[in-house]
């Protein structure tokens, strides 16, 4: 995890070593939040950040993600020196997505963060406004082997389960109406998804139907539509 950026911090602090208690403000200017394990940055964060015996608020904190205007709201608890549960929520839209490799889309989200801290559910709703595979097949592993990027997941997972990510779970909804695309030199695909994601990212749980409204494919010097 890598921040930068300028706090200007108003506080008290009272209680003992043990039992701090902290209150007061944090304004933050142009602040940039990155985890190694996430392709895309937490950047431009600007807002007041209220400290209570008990937590923080981010009540009105806002900033960028993938190009994206994304605002917080809820509270974060705190015992002491560690987190102690989330109640956050994120409304983000217009985010440019490079993830997984060969695939771009725009995506709106509204989620939250909530539970314990060790072991937080993240939850919501997150909106394809259009999404491109253009990467092509490795057609040597099948059809739809896509491009080996099989080999690349067991160092994500490396970093997700070491990193805080790996603790959450999800309760995701993943809607794309007819604004999922292939194209490359072999495939021209239109689909539609309503997916539900569940479970941990090493133990992820898909639920749902996607279609494929129309298209063709080119295999092996034959046309499929």
């Amino acid at each position: 995890m890598r921040s930068s950026g300028r706090a200007e911090v108003a506080a008290r602090i009272s209680g003992t070593v043990e039992a701090p208690v902290v209150s007061g403000t944090a304004l933050l200017t142009d602040g940039r939040l990155r985890s190694f394990a996430l392709p895309h940055a937490l950047e431009s964060l600007n807002g007041i950040v209220t400290f209570t015996a008990t937590g923080v608020n981010v009540d009105g904190l806002r900033g960028r993600v993938a190009g994206g205007p994304v605002s917080f709201a809820g509270r974060i608890g705190l015992a002491g020196y560690q987190l102690s549960e989330f109640d956050v929520t994120a409304s983000a839209t217009g985010m440019r997505l490079r993830f997984p490799e060969g695939m771009r889309s725009v995506v709106d989200a509204e989620l939250s963060l909530r539970g314990p801290a060790t072991a937080p559910v993240l939850g919501g709703t997150v909106t394809v406004e259009s999404a491109v595979w253009s990467r092509p097949f490795d057609t040597s592993g099948g059809l739809f082997d896509l491009g080996g990027a099989s080999d690349a997941i067991p160092a994500v997972e490396g970093a997700l389960s070491e990193a805080p990510a790996g603790r959450l779970r999800y309760d995701i909804r993943l809607l794309a109406p007819s604004t999922l695309r292939i194209e490359n030199d072999q495939s021209r695909i239109v689909a539609s998804a309503d997916v539900n994601l569940q479970g941990t990212y090493d133990r992820p749980v898909v639920l749902g139907r996607a279609e494929i409204e129309r298209g063709e494919v080119r295999f092996e010097g034959r046309r499929y539509w």
